[in-house]
């Protein structure tokens, strides 16, 4: 999560999306490196605008949304809007719909409903998974096509021939697992603690956060089993 207290090389302690402010992907990938014993080594980094073209390239996603979703995602279009230039395209009802690329960003960016950002992180993963599962519906044949159209908007460091070659992923059977780290249990007390310059964090076992990551991404351990027994409730100063 964005908000994790994390050590940011040269930069001391403070939220985990500090990383990417202060020295872009590179830095962001360095700094979760090294504080949970990861080896990644390349990366894909999007912004709003782009997120919503890619959304709209798949079709758009389908999404339950509530009324108090509604409503808050309607406050994000417009802000969206006046900083993209793309049009007011807003969420007209509540249920489940299929959503524009700029109405599905404005869902995955809503904070002030539910959980605060743990909610925000579900919100974000159900737009990933939707997507993922528009990408399996899709004809194999319109892969390359596809990379080609939407790859404009995504800074990686990897090159188009490798993209192409990933693609023949999908052509397997596979499916989306995800989870969000941290889980309660690797909040330290409250889950709270401030950095120098009076942000609120979250206080994370680090150690533990790390284990767990290593037995979902490394050792392939259901997301299921490492949930289980994880306070489903929080503490009002994570509210």
């Amino acid at each position: 999560m964005r908000d994790t207290y994390v050590s940011i090389e040269g930069h001391g302690q403070t939220k985990l999306t500090q990383a990417y402010f202060y020295g872009d992907a590179q830095l962001a990938v360095k700094t979760i490196n090294q504080n949970f014993g990861t080896n990644i080594t390349e990366y894909a980094t999007i912004n709003f605008d782009g997120m919503a073209q890619i959304i709209d390239a798949a079709g758009g996603v389908t999404v339950d949304v509530s009324e108090a979703e509604r409503v808050a995602a309607n406050e994000s279009i417009r802000e969206q809007a006046l900083k993209t230039g793309l049009d007011e395209d807003y969420i007209e009802q509540a249920g489940s719909q299929v959503l524009s690329g700029t109405q599905a960003v404005a869902y995955a960016r809503i904070r002030k409903v539910g959980n605060a950002d743990f909610d925000r992180t579900e919100r974000q993963r159900i737009v990933m998974h939707a997507l993922f599962e528009k990408a399996l519906a899709m004809s194999p044949a319109s892969y390359p096509e596809f990379a080609r159209k939407t790859l404009p908007y995504v800074e990686t460091s990897i090159d188009l021939g490798q993209v192409l070659s990933l693609s023949g992923i999908m052509l397997r059977d596979v499916t989306m697992e995800e989870m969000r780290i941290p889980l309660n249990r690797h909040l330290i007390g409250e889950g709270a603690i401030y950095d120098s310059l009076g942000q609120q964090c979250l206080n994370v076992d680090l150690s533990e956060a790390a284990k767990t990551w290593k037995e979902f991404v490394y050792d392939d351990v259901d997301p299921k089993e490492l949930e289980k027994g994880d306070p489903s409730d929080l503490t009002s100063s994570e509210r």
